[in-house]
């Protein structure tokens, strides 16, 4: 799904914004493992002392691995828990042990709400594979305001086409972090244009310019003086 070159404009773009400020505070919505696919895993890993964050994982069996990856982190929070704007548990669908039953390992990081996001072509997933599990859920403008978070630098949103759900129910006002990234999946249409088109007005409305690649943008606040490239 991220190809050696999305991860290499994405991290040559987080590098340089830390290489500046010397810290970064992060929320990452869907993390899976900590590892599959995983566009900071390294960063995170080689600038511990400064860098901060709040990793949400709803698939308990994926929480696990995430715990265990970043075990030695202390500056991580990580929650058992999906972001959903309006539910507290919900069901979320899911490929059932990819790498037992001889399915590529990206498969791992394909649960979704929506159980025909498993269907696309990029997938292609026989339903003998798909199960089902409820999750425990939380808004995102809640989270903060409890977590009393102020000061947001990068926000990463990979929930499998939730996304659009998830930066449309962002309170700016409140909450604006330097960098956001997410899936639009436009060629899989993980993201409707009609609603990737809705976002991007939004977020230019709030000062975001666009970083688009294949499967991922990268949005950074423009009047932001203090971050250059």
């Amino acid at each position: 799904k991220l190809g050696p070159h999305s991860f290499i404009v994405f991290e040559n773009f987080i590098y340089r914004y830390y290489k500046y400020h010397q810290k970064l505070n992060f929320i990452q919505i869907g993390a899976n493992d900590g590892k599959s696919n995983d566009p900071i895993n390294f960063f995170i890993k080689e600038n511990k002392k400064n860098v901060k964050g709040y990793l949400f994982e709803p698939d308990p069996e994926y929480y696990k691995l995430l715990k265990r990856n970043y075990k030695k982190n202390k500056n991580l929070k990580i929650f058992n828990l999906a972001i959903h704007n309006s539910l507290k548990k919900n069901k979320l669908y899911k490929v059932k042990e990819p790498i037992k039953n001889n399915l590529p390992r990206f498969l791992r990081g394909v649960g979704s709400f929506d159980i025909n996001h498993l269907y696309k072509s990029s997938h292609r997933i026989d339903s003998q594979f798909i199960t089902q599990i409820e999750v425990n859920c939380i808004n995102l403008n809640e989270f903060i305001f409890k977590e009393q978070i102020k000061d947001i630098d990068l926000l990463i949103i990979d929930t499998e086409g939730y996304d659009f759900d998830s930066l449309n129910n962002i309170d700016f006002e409140k909450m604006k972090p330097k960098i956001i990234r997410f899936e639009h999946g436009f060629k899989n249409n993980v993201m409707k244009t009609e609603n990737l088109i809705l976002i991007q007005k939004k977020l230019q409305s709030h000062g975001y310019n666009f970083i688009i690649e294949k499967y991922d943008i990268t949005s950074y606040l423009t009047d932001y003086k203090n971050f250059y490239f």
